[in-house]
């Protein structure tokens, strides 16, 4: 049962939590040749973050059978992305420390055999009879939100109800877009256009979901 929990831990990279909430309607599929935009209209195509949010939006959409339109007037369908990363908050991890005696000792001082008059002792090594510390850490709330909409209703009214819609949040180390973006939205991948409610998922960094939507594959392995 261990084995492959460790096995995991070793291989899988950094690990994210990613709350998935995604809605859909009846006609969610109706429409499947897909253009993106911002819904900031100060945001630029050529923002960066916008850049690798979107790069791994249509990755993920493709695996689901979308397909990018080649030019806007060619896609019956709007992906409308919104990202915001919040303050950070400062949490303390506990490290070190020791509840008892350590378990190895070592030398006594002043023993046979060469030992220094001090003695030996391994507590260092061991991580026993050290003093426990607090570690100060950031971690930031992101919040990503797509919206797939008919093109032709959002050309008319950009706050049109959307055919489906997903809403992902999860709690990092980082408020870096293009580094959080793959495993963000490689998490949310498999409930594109469903209406699956609000899901939790696990993903490491390493998995082939995520690899997948950084480019690092070509597709995502079949499952046998």
């Amino acid at each position: 049962m261990f084995a492959p929990i460790f096995a995991c831990l070793l291989g899988c990279g950094e690990q994210v939590s990613v709350t998935v909430e995604a809605a859909a309607g009846d006609k969610a599929r109706a429409e499947t040749h897909f253009t993106m935009i911002a819904s900031d209209p100060n945001v630029r195509p050529t923002n960066p973050d916008y850049i690798a949010l979107s790069k791994a939006v249509a990755r993920a959409l493709t695996s689901q059978g979308f397909e990018e339109a080649k030019t806007p007037e060619a896609g019956d369908l709007v992906v409308v992305i919104d990202w915001m990363v919040g303050e950070p908050k400062v949490v303390a991890r506990h490290a070190g420390g020791d509840m008892g005696s350590p378990q190895v000792k070592g030398a006594a001082p002043g023993g046979k055999g060469g030992m220094p008059a001090g003695g030996t002792n391994n507590y260092g090594s061991f991580g026993f009879g050290t003093e426990a510390t607090d570690r100060a850490e950031l971690l930031y709330m992101r919040t990503v939100t797509l919206k797939g909409v008919d093109r032709a209703a959002y050309k008319a009214d950009p706050k049109i109800q959307p055919a489906w819609s997903m809403i992902l949040t999860s709690e990092g180390g980082t408020d870096e877009v293009p580094k959080f973006a793959p495993s963000v939205v490689a998490a949310a991948m498999p409930y594109v256009a469903s209406n699956a409610g609000k899901v939790r998922v696990r993903l490491g960094s390493a998995e082939d979901p995520v690899k997948y939507v950084r480019g690092e594959i070509p597709a995502l392995p079949v499952k046998k």
